[in-house]
């Protein structure tokens, strides 16, 4: 709705109608993915595929406004996937195809007297989001390190308690 109000005539249809769809997707995924059996197998790509649609939200409203200003909300999808995909593949992925469309919009918009200091924001973003990645990366495969060590010692306590080794 806000783009319908708040952006310039001849974006504001295409940007309202892309969201709209945006959202349709989401609410989509929301019903159908918690009845999936396979979620945990297909977690990054789903993630992936969510942490996408902002991307193309974005990258859209950047090329389409052609205001170099949007480039905030590419960084903060950045962000966004650092914290929500929690492999550092996937966020690579993710972050080279944010870069790749933010430096196709920022060539398509041409020299503006703020172009550099997005180009700062940009890289100093990607770096940010990829140190929380790494980080949050290491985090996931330590708990799950943990949770299998657990198991295991739980597995052999259980072993230990109802089996007489004396005695056999």
């Amino acid at each position: 709705v806000s783009h319908l109000v708040l952006l310039e005539d001849d974006i504001r249809v295409t940007l309202a109608l892309v969201a709209a769809a945006t959202s349709g997707l989401l609410l989509a995924a929301a019903l159908v993915l918690p009845a999936r059996t396979d979620l945990a197998r297909h977690a990054f790509p789903f993630a992936f595929g969510m942490v996408g649609l902002a991307l193309i939200n974005s990258a859209l409203h950047l090329a389409l406004s052609t205001d170099i200003l949007q480039t905030t909300n590419l960084i903060l999808v950045l962000f966004g996937a650092s914290v929500f995909i929690p492999s550092m593949r996937w966020f690579a992925l993710t972050a080279s195809l944010t870069v790749a469309a933010w430096a196709a919009a920022a060539i398509s918009i041409g020299e503006t007297p703020d172009l550099i200091h997005f180009v700062f924001a940009m890289v100093s973003g990607l770096v940010a989001a990829s140190l929380f990645s790494w980080v949050r990366s290491r985090s996931v495969r330590g708990s799950h390190r943990l949770r299998l060590l657990a198991d295991s010692q739980r597995a052999e306590v259980e072993l230990l308690a109802t089996h007489d080794f004396l005695t056999g």
